[in-house]
């Protein structure tokens, strides 16, 4: 419910509207250029998800939406992250009441040697993870590269044209974490 009230609250509001909208705009084929992912991608109409592209876990056995909005600008990366707190919670409900029972952990006592790789969406976007082992407890390389490393190259292009304080606004709605 609060969710919903903030959804509504911002997207009625149009002192927020005339702030965000036509701000920061990333066109879809930067989105693409610049490989961003997530919802820096989504609401500039790149239709990308690895949940649903790559499912893993349990996404692939409950129904939810991939939010893409085609404007590209500040205010559509604000409704798809509100708009995705709805699928969220839709995943969440959807996973409870599924839920087998048993044990929820999986207990691993050898390691073995080798290398994997592996990806989720988080929630800034694409997360991609490299690890090696020797078989011992400890990884001997785990490299990790966030969404943030691909998501905040796109600034370049997003904020040309815009004010100092759009720059900051356009920055904001990328969601970076450094």
């Amino acid at each position: 419910k609060k969710v919903m009230m903030l959804t509504k609250a911002v997207l009625d509001d149009p002192v927020i509207r005339s702030r965000l909208e036509g701000v920061g705009v990333l066109t879809r084929e930067q989105a693409i250029a610049y490989s961003v992912t997530g919802p820096t991608a989504r609401p500039s109409g790149v239709d990308i998800d690895v949940r649903r592209d790559d499912p893993h876990c349990a996404y692939d056995r409950v129904p939810w939406d991939v939010i893409v909005f085609n404007e590209g600008d500040v205010l559509a990366k604000t409704k798809a992250r509100l708009f995705e707190m709805m699928e969220s919670t839709k995943i969440i409900r959807a996973c409870l009441k599924d839920l087998p029972e048993g044990p929820i952990e999986t207990r691993v006592d050898e390691v073995p040697p080798g290398e994997g790789i592996g990806r989720t969406e988080a929630p800034r976007g694409e997360v991609f993870h490299y690890i090696r082992s020797d078989g011992t407890n400890r990884p001997l390389r785990h490299k990790v590269r966030a969404p943030s490393f691909m998501n905040i190259a796109s600034n370049v292009v997003a904020v040309k044209g815009g004010s100092i304080a759009d720059a900051a606004l356009t920055l904001a709605a990328v969601d970076p974490c450094y």
